[in-house]
């Protein structure tokens, strides 16, 4: 949106952050980061390109103190220590096993590890660096996460301002009480404020208000054809980057600078400066289905779509939809699919996921840097889930869920460049993407780096069977 609080200065972006609260009236509270969609004017605004920045900013933060008892803390202590103990086991898998549980276990127990000694290993160093680096990482997004919003169906401006909320806290006024009728259709499956809010605008013809009526902490919405356009955004930043958190020394408390920020330091993590990552998708349809019986891609997923066309929906609220390609069969039927969505058939039938997968990454290789691949089997998929594998992937090759046991090749990202080790794998006859994960350069991504996007992590869980669908229905409502 048309938020005029940033420097305008060649190459570079900065938020005036003392400017975001009289800007928006939103209350930023519990962070000292945050994500915020910017439009670039392209071609004197005729093409506009969403752009995404993580800044940082200095505000204070308040970290809740452990609220265990001295039995309990001395209990957790006691099975920190075992565990630690545990990582040196002679069993590889006693190790994996306890690395994921520790992982599991969160960023509290951080205080609780005792340092390597000199005579460790090699291995056991590794991991308990890895450990920290992952915990420390979810202690960040704990507080610089944004705020979700899950809402579907049909209803109306002032229905959805509630419930918004309901969910973040942030309020939300329109400028005529009349706008609050306006009926739209809403498709907020666990996206963050700053999407839904865009999706309420776009849908609805609604902008922001800078000069309205507004209440303390409030966003005013009014008609876009009614706003001042006094308000521009600056058009000549030569590139957007995408930044991580490095560090945050509270220097003065933005809510009332009275007080005093907190001086306790947080958890340093290596800064990351690149250019926002092209972002596609590929999603596998042209499986056999022998266990399910009959095509999965046609299955009805309520009334209106199919699994298929589910899966393609979700996706595409956190990837374009001219960067979503399916691979299907070569006679297989498919469903009608969103305009921009590109479909490649097999050439030839039965060779597996490997085989399907390169022809998805040799036809999108061109208009995306890495691309998020599953199957159409995964109609529990949240947006969410997949934005934090995009944000896994680092400067690594690919970036795959592990479990502490196996890998999740259909739940992954992986960057276009890796076609070539994809032909070389398949020259050996090998079909499955695992041998892709093990020969490249993965980030594993521990399950405990993403319960707070997907709590119950349903995005792994697949229908491979007539009782998985009717469990899928069940759990999503579609089905008594």
């Amino acid at each position: 949106p048309n938020w005029p609080f940033f420097d305008d200065q060649p190459g570079m972006i900065a938020i005036r952050e003392t400017t975001i609260g009289q800007q928006t009236g939103i209350p930023l509270n519990r962070a000292f980061a945050v994500t915020i969609r910017i439009r670039k004017m392209i071609d004197k605004g005729v093409k506009l390109d969403s752009l995404r920045i993580c800044t940082a900013l200095w505000l204070s933060v308040t970290f809740p103190l452990s609220t265990f008892g001295q039995e309990q803390e001395l209990e957790l202590i006691d099975q920190v220590s075992k565990l630690q103990k545990q990582l040196e086991s002679d069993v590889t898998a006693d190790r994996e096993r306890a690395e994921s549980a520790l992982i599991e276990m969160g960023p509290s127990i951080l205080d609780y590890f005792e340092s390597s000694t000199e005579d460790a290993t090699t291995d056991y160093r590794q991991r308990l660096q890895r450990i920290r680096t992952t915990l420390e990482k979810v202690a960040v997004n704990s507080v610089t996460k944004a705020s979700i919003v899950k809402a579907s169906g049909k209803m109306t401006v002032g229905t959805i301002l509630k419930r918004i909320k309901q969910q973040t806290g942030n309020e939300i006024g329109v400028n005529d009480d009349s706008l609050l009728d306006i009926e739209f259709e809403v498709s907020m499956d666990g996206v963050e404020f700053w999407v839904a809010l865009e999706q309420l605008m776009s849908k609805t013809k609604l902008g922001i208000d800078r000069y309205g009526n507004a209440q303390p902490n409030q966003l005013m919405l009014g008609p876009v054809n009614n706003l001042p356009t006094d308000v521009t955004v600056p058009t000549n930043i030569a590139r957007i980057f995408q930044t991580q958190v490095t560090r945050v020394d509270s220097s003065a408390n933005l809510a009332d600078p009275r007080q005093k920020a907190p001086t306790s330091e947080f958890p340093c993590l290596p800064l990351s400066l690149s250019p926002c990552l092209r972002r596609g998708a590929i999603i596998l349809c042209g499986g056999a289905s022998n266990r399910m019986g009959r095509d999965k891609a046609l299955l009805p997923f309520g009334p209106q779509e199919t699994m298929l066309q589910r899966v393609v929906r979700l996706v595409a609220e956190v990837v374009p939809l001219d960067g979503i390609l399916c691979v299907a069969a070569a006679t297989q039927e498919l469903p009608t699919l969103p305009a921009g969505v590109e479909v490649v058939r097999d050439a030839e039938a039965h060779c597996g996921p490997l085989a399907g997968f390169a022809a998805g990454v040799a036809a999108v290789q061109n208009r995306a840097e890495a691309v998020f691949a599953c199957g159409c089997d995964a109609p529990q998929l949240v947006p969410a889930f997949v934005d934090r594998m995009f944000d896994s992937l680092g400067d690594h090759k690919v970036a795959a869920v592990f479990d502490g046991e196996r890998f999740h090749p259909l739940s992954a990202v992986y960057r276009t460049d890796v076609l070539r080790t994809v032909e070389a794998i398949l020259a050996t006859g090998e079909r499955s993407l695992v041998s892709l994960v093990e020969h490249c350069d993965t980030h594993r991504v521990p399950l405990g780096e993403l319960r707070d996007v997907d709590p119950k992590l349903s995005s792994l869980e697949n229908c491979n069977t007539l009782v998985d669908y009717q469990r899928a229905l069940r759990t999503l409502g579609i089905l008594a």
